[in-house]
């Protein structure tokens, strides 16, 4: 950590709905980090993830700047108890300032990351949510098993802590699934998110909501075929059937 380091901030929002995951229709608030070391094929958050436009919209804040303005934005929409740190990939960045300044502010921290960097201050999160891309994503290549099972190690099985690291893979195909079904037979005591992919390109006739209800009774069907899946959580993203793809939510 850098004293006075600033960090690139795309967005921060809420309250909203947790769409996916193991919160998945929880209140939250989201802090937006630019930058990514991946490039998925699907990725519905360029604009965190191209180093242009990073360079153009990001916002560089302090620790302190980034609480006050989820302070801010509270005061106005509602407070909620938890904030999601998302990206890009959060894990690119030293954000222990960022936790320890959300800590003295009484808020409870989830991250979404796919799983490339491993930095201490995870240790200090609530709930961290390891994504590997499968396929589809064309980061495939990228995958580890080995250092997948490592996030593991963060695991805090004390009564007293909450924090938790869960598995999510966003499934677009019948290799994806084939790739979340290694996952999860190699961790079978892992708690499993099958994330419906929502497609970037549709039919404007037929709706986006058509498309992600068609991908999630597809993707229901073939687990339920297979008992790798029996004790999965199958989701479509909740918060683009309420809003579609509307920034901020």
């Amino acid at each position: 950590m850098i004293p006075g380091e600033k960090f690139p901030v795309m967005e921060i929002f809420g309250p909203t709905i947790q769409g996916e995951g193991a919160m998945a229709g929880k209140r939250c608030h989201f802090v937006r980090f630019g930058g990514c070391d991946y490039r998925c094929s699907w990725c519905d958050s360029m604009h965190a993830v191209t180093p242009e436009l990073i360079k153009l919209n990001a916002q560089w804040l302090l620790p302190h700047q980034i609480v006050e303005r989820l302070e801010y934005i509270s005061i106005l929409g509602g407070r909620s108890q938890w904030v999601t740190l998302s990206g890009g990939n959060p894990g690119m960045w030293d954000l222990t300032s960022v936790v320890e300044e959300l800590k003295k502010a009484q808020w409870k921290i989830a991250v979404e990351t796919q799983g490339s960097e491993r930095r201490d201050w995870l240790e200090h999160c609530d709930l961290i949510t390891v994504s590997p891309k499968g396929p589809s994503s064309g980061m495939h290549h990228r995958f580890n098993m080995r250092a997948l099972g490592e996030w593991l190690t963060m695991q805090d099985k004390s009564s007293s802590r909450l924090r938790q690291v869960v598995f999510k893979v966003v499934i677009f195909n019948q290799e994806d699934l084939a790739f979340a079904r290694e996952i999860r037979l190699t961790y079978p005591f892992v708690p499993f998110y099958l994330s419906v992919g929502t497609p970037l390109e549709f039919d404007t006739e037929k709706g986006l909501r058509h498309y992600i209800c068609e991908g999630y009774k597809n993707l229901s069907e073939m687990a339920l075929k297979d008992d790798a899946f029996s004790d999965v959580t199958i989701l479509p993203q909740l918060h683009v059937l309420a809003w579609g793809q509307e920034k901020g939510r």
